[in-house]
């Protein structure tokens, strides 16, 4: 086996630990920017007088996920008591939404 042969297959493989580093990255980047823009949009529809519901149901479900995922996969106690909690604050929240129209 050549050396180009070996790098080709190494390539096929899939990503390296550096590029898993890189995705999981920007996934907690991107859970951080969704959570600023939830709490930027509840900030002003309070002021505008409006529902906050609809953004606070986004907020609670990437967070949700994010730790309901993280159980399945590690098994931390953690994760899954945060998980239910957030999954409790979405169908509060849903409700709360279903009850203002």
């Amino acid at each position: 086996m050549d050396k180009d042969e070996i790098l080709k297959r190494g390539r096929e493989d899939g990503p390296d630990e550096r590029e898993q580093k890189i995705y999981l990255d920007a996934l907690r980047i991107s859970g951080v920017v969704v959570c600023v823009l939830c709490i930027v949009f509840i900030i002003l529809s309070i002021i505008k007088g409006r529902s906050i519901y609809p953004y606070c149901i986004m907020a609670m479900s990437y967070c949700c996920a994010d730790n309901l995922y993280r159980f399945i996969k590690l098994r931390r106690k953690g994760d899954c008591v945060f998980g239910i909690i957030s999954a409790a604050a979405v169908i509060c929240w849903t409700i709360l939404f279903i009850l203002d129209f």
